[in-house]
């Protein structure tokens, strides 16, 4: 692991605490690969980011915090990032896996219809809903709309790069 520091110095107990935190993110991502950047950012705020090759982490803090605590947020935060990648079918084609297996159950004998698949919708509010949409690696994703009494709606990103809502009724 890399270590980036500016306007703050890492002393041998920080660096021997981030070394083993990241000792557990080893089963998900190869370690040699990230890179941890901590920098004052104002007067009263520590950022603190956790970078792989496809995955970023960043956490802003109180310098009242400790980094430790601090620390232990952006690893869990980029813990909880990497299994959403790795569960999502951008990683199994970046990884070159096979997913014919998965496919074959889903599929119907009609000719226009090619993949069918049962979907149980989150109750969640759009914001988190894009978030899920960009981490799956999709153009769309539909869900139940916390904020307007759990509406069946679909986020998509449209091609200037904005979002759009379609509200099912």
């Amino acid at each position: 692991m890399n270590f980036v520091t500016k306007d703050i110095t890492i002393t041998d107990a920080m660096n021997d605490f981030c070394r083993d935190k990241v000792k557990k993110l080893s089963k998900f991502i190869d370690t040699d690969t990230l890179k941890l950047t901590l920098k004052k950012e104002g007067q009263d705020q520590l950022k603190l980011e956790l970078c792989s090759d496809i995955i970023r982490s960043t956490i802003l803090g109180d310098v009242n915090n400790s980094f430790y605590s601090l620390f232990e947020e952006v690893t869990d935060k980029f813990e909880r990032q990497i299994i959403k990648y790795r569960n999502s079918r951008t990683y199994a084609r970046k990884a070159k896996l096979d997913l014919s297996k998965i496919d074959d159950e889903y599929t119907t004998e009609s000719d226009s219809i090619t993949k069918e698949k049962v979907v149980i919708l989150s109750i969640i509010s759009p914001e988190d809903a894009i978030e899920e949409m960009e981490a799956l690696g999709h153009s769309f994703y539909a869900f139940r709309d916390s904020y307007s009494n759990d509406e069946n709606t679909i986020v998509y990103k449209k091609t200037d790069g904005t979002y759009g809502l379609l509200h099912l009724k």
